[in-house]
């Protein structure tokens, strides 16, 4: 299968399920909820964010840019996008792919959130954001920590999980190598959310008390990294 064929079949379920996006999202509140906040901590409100992969927009939102831009290969995902967002002059979302990034415009902020799995060309996507990112750019990437997922793809199997569709799983160690390589160097590299779901008293208490102890928030589901532009 091609690259171009892949990418396709990739729009082709992200269109599939858009109308069942934020119904997800809804159900597993507690994970997009500690996601939105991880995005707040590392990003300032008020800056230029770019986001690739935005999906109907609520990552953009709460990122509180001055101007948001997000970029999607759906087409029915950023239709729904731009129905929720319609009142907000500050975002914009456009239906595009990875390689179809705003021309001439210099981002404080570049996000990608749970995407890099649906990528087909990281090198390729690596350069084209390094042209969209100015000497002060940060980029801040986020993905499922590797070692999940067999229990996503069993709650996928159990109807617990949105459908992934087609994705490979990538190592931090991989993604930074493809990002130095196109002009990025690695600032941070971190793991989040022991406990992804809401279980009463125990889910903040963990997430809480043993996110500082080296070995074991490692086995955080959330793993982000932040690049930076400077050597």
């Amino acid at each position: 299968m091609t690259a171009e064929t892949r990418q396709e079949e990739i729009a082709r379920h992200f269109d599939g399920i858009a109308g069942q996006y934020d119904g997800w999202k809804r159900r597993n509140w507690y994970y997009y909820a500690n996601l939105k906040q991880l995005i707040r901590d590392n990003i300032p409100p008020g800056k230029s964010v770019l986001e690739v992969g935005c999906g109907t927009g609520d990552i953009l939102a709460a990122a509180n840019p001055r101007r948001g831009i997000g970029i999607d290969v759906s087409g029915n995902m950023i239709r729904i996008a731009r129905e929720k967002y319609r009142l907000s002059a500050n975002l914009e979302f456009l239906h595009a792919g990875p390689g179809g990034l705003p021309a001439d415009t210099s981002f404080d902020y570049i996000l990608m959130v749970d995407v890099v799995e649906h990528i087909t060309d990281l090198e390729k996507l690596f350069s084209q954001l390094r042209s969209a990112a100015g000497s002060e750019t940060k980029l801040f990437i986020s993905m499922a920590n590797p070692c999940w997922e067999p229990l996503l793809l069993i709650l996928e199997k159990m109807k617990m999980k949105m459908a992934e569709g087609a994705h490979s799983r990538i190592s931090s160690g991989q993604l930074a190598r493809i990002a130095r390589s196109r002009g990025f160097s690695l600032e941070k590299h971190a793991f989040a959310l022991l406990v992804p779901a809401a279980v009463p008293f125990l889910s903040g208490f963990i997430n809480k008390r043993f996110s500082s102890i080296p070995v074991v928030r490692r086995l955080g589901m959330i793993e982000y990294m932040v690049f930076g532009t400077g050597k």
